[in-house]
């Protein structure tokens, strides 16, 4: 996947507090302490075992390998690639938890209940408590550039690199996790990246990956968005193929724990507006993209009964394992009885397609 920068310049160029003193109502000189241990737990148990691969922690967001490298099997490859996204998703909440110690720092100071904007009108701030305090920066012409707040147990990130002041890029990022206690909390992240890289056309540009724990189970769901995808068959895109023209969601729902996660997998028409996926399984791909002629047997087409070896679900039980499918992993009784998170969780593939954060203008 691209790599998309979690910028902390961008949200903290230089915090002065020039008219706001210590008072004997200022909570803490580092207000961030609770969340960024908050933020730490989450990180240190965000996936079970089953779904565990190496990440690194950084203020990048990035996928340095193809998680599909020396996979020929597109079916088998999927376990590899549901891990790479879950891996993405927790660099974020270390990201996050970078800028909380940063803004918690420069925020420490400034006296409950006070709100500001500096003096040359591109930061402000906003802090009622240690618990409740945001902060908003802009560019010169007012553009928001980023947003982070902290309401209670909620921490909200969101960032346009398109209202950077230098280096603009059409990039964006959101994330909103939500921490109730160490086992039970929620993660939703999105990334924009509508920037095309030539040494990688067909690569995502809308990226929403949803992660829970609760009761023993981590839930999720991971969307994809492809602008540009080589249809099988078909002369490969490049940067100059309309975005849209050859288009495709793939969307992953999974549930697991430690021993064992199921997952099941859905290639979906980006013009599909519901949120219900059981017909878009690997068996239904021909006739789910007959227009783009993807099956037969041509050359590099996909023969219809190889898909049909790959029905949902399917069961994975840790790296460098094959998953099988078919199987909604009937030796853990945990996870075969378990339901996948709600539906109402996913966001329709015409919605994540036309996707942007919305940036707020004021606190």
């Amino acid at each position: 996947m691209k790599k998309l920068v979690l910028g902390t310049s961008l949200l903290i160029p230089v915090l002065f507090f020039t008219n706001c003193k210590k008072s004997e109502t200022t909570t803490s000189s580092n207000i961030s302490s609770q969340v960024v241990q908050n933020l730490q737990t989450i990180s240190a148990n965000y996936s079970p075992d089953s779904l565990s691969s190496v990440s690194t922690s950084s203020a990048s967001i990035q996928s340095s390998d193809d998680p599909c490298e020396g996979v020929t099997d597109f079916a088998v490859c999927q376990s590899n690639l549901v891990k790479a996204y879950i891996s993405v998703g927790k660099d974020a909440v270390d990201s996050v938890s970078t800028l909380a110690s940063q803004v918690g720092r420069a925020l420490g100071e400034v006296p409950d209940g006070n709100s500001g904007t500096s003096s040359d009108g591109k930061i402000s701030w906003s802090k009622t408590s240690s618990d409740v305090w945001s902060i908003l920066t802009r560019n010169a012409s007012n553009g928001s550039i980023a947003y982070f707040s902290v309401n209670n147990g909620v921490y909200t990130l969101k960032l346009d690199q398109n209202n950077a002041e230098t280096n603009p890029l059409d990039q964006q990022i959101e994330a909103v996790i939500t921490y109730n206690n160490e086992s039970d909390w929620d993660v939703d992240v999105y990334f924009g990246n509508n920037e095309c890289d030539a040494t990688d056309v067909d690569d995502p540009s809308k990226v929403r990956i949803k992660m829970a724990r609760s009761s023993g189970l981590w839930t999720g769901k991971a969307m994809i968005y492809v602008p540009r995808w080589q249809t099988p068959g078909s002369t490969a895109p490049t940067c100059a193929t309309t975005s849209g023209a050859n288009d495709i969601a793939m969307y992953t729902d999974f549930v697991g724990n430690n021993a064992s996660t199921k997952a099941a997998l859905y290639l979906i028409p980006t013009t599909e507006s519901g949120t219900s996926y059981a017909a878009f399984d690997l068996p239904g791909f021909c006739t789910n993209f007959a227009s783009t002629s993807p099956c037969g047997g041509g050359a590099g087409q996909i023969p219809p009964a190889f898909l049909n070896s790959y029905p949902n679900n399917w069961c994975t039980t840790g790296p460098n394992t094959t998953p099988t499918w078919g199987d909604s992993c009937s030796t853990n009784s945990a996870v075969n009885s378990a339901s996948y998170s709600s539906g109402s969780n996913w966001t329709a593939p015409s919605v994540l397609k036309g996707y942007s954060v919305t940036m707020p203008t004021s606190l």
